[in-house]
């Protein structure tokens, strides 16, 4: 067996399993605001979030154990980023919920009114 092999299995699952992720969306409402105040809004969180995340997680890339064979640097480094990418989403949200705005079910063209 060659040393990809264990990091494509790897890749593998963890694209299986972030299939299941995938959502339809999240669509954010709040009183008043027009579509320019949202984007200035979603690009300021945005901003902000990446930053935030981005200052938590650089400390960590100095942490990987020494080299060597199969040491998981590459797993390491994927799970970091995942972490990463969890924690900038957690504090967009949060910071578009500070501005006054609240997540609602995105419309969908396949539900119909029945009356």
């Amino acid at each position: 067996m060659s040393t990809k092999s264990p990091i494509i299995l790897i890749m593998t699952i963890l694209l299986i399993s972030l299939t299941g992720c995938i959502s339809m969306g999240t669509a954010w409402n709040r009183q008043g605001a027009n579509a320019d105040q949202f984007a200035a809004d979603k690009a300021a969180c945005r901003s902000y979030a990446h930053r935030e995340a981005g200052n938590t997680y650089l400390w960590r890339s100095d942490l990987d154990s020494a080299g060597g064979v199969n040491n998981n640097a590459e797993y390491k480094a994927l799970m970091q980023r995942h972490d990463a990418r969890q924690d900038a989403r957690n504090k967009f949200e949060r910071c578009l919920m500070h501005r006054g705005y609240r997540k609602v079910a995105p419309k969908s063209s396949v539900a119909k009114d029945v009356k």
